[in-house]
């Protein structure tokens, strides 16, 4: 199974996802792209700090643009905000029901670019929580899933 977790410059929010996701569930592909990314581009130093006091590393990170995961398409694509999914189903309309927002409560995921560490923790933890409540769903469709 291939999760694609996307944001905008694939430098905060989708490489934490990205990271967070492989610590909580072993055996899935996942990936992070941006919609406007820079390829090439470091993730911030406050995602790094913020996923390090997790004893999780994002320093070797480089954002990718969303064109370039998409062959073979992945079984779930990730946003993090409503007005991404627009895009990513205007963009790409053959994916359109492949894509989700990340949380399933439906609530955005704010970018942190820019902000303190503090917004960067909570993003981390908003993150987090929205992949733990999909992880059994991914763990259960998933036949490499060490769990199942």
């Amino acid at each position: 199974m291939r999760v694609l977790f996307v944001c905008s410059a694939n430098i905060c929010r989708s490489p934490m996802a990205e990271v967070l996701a492989r610590a909580e569930v072993p055996g899935v592909d996942f990936s992070s792209a941006g919609m406007a990314a820079v390829p090439g581009a470091k993730a911030t130093q406050r995602a790094a700090e913020a996923l390090a006091e997790l004893s999780l590393n994002l320093t070797d990170h480089r954002a990718v643009a969303v064109e370039d995961m998409l062959t073979p398409p992945p079984d779930h694509i990730y946003v993090m905000t409503r007005a991404q999914l627009t895009a990513i189903s205007a963009r790409f309309p053959v994916l359109g029901t492949r894509a989700a927002l990340l949380d399933p409560r439906g609530v955005d995921v704010q970018d942190p670019y820019g902000l303190s560490a503090d917004v960067y923790r909570r993003t981390r933890d908003q993150i987090q929580g929205a992949i733990r409540a999909r992880a059994s769903a991914w763990v259960s469709a998933n036949p490499r899933s060490p769990g199942r």
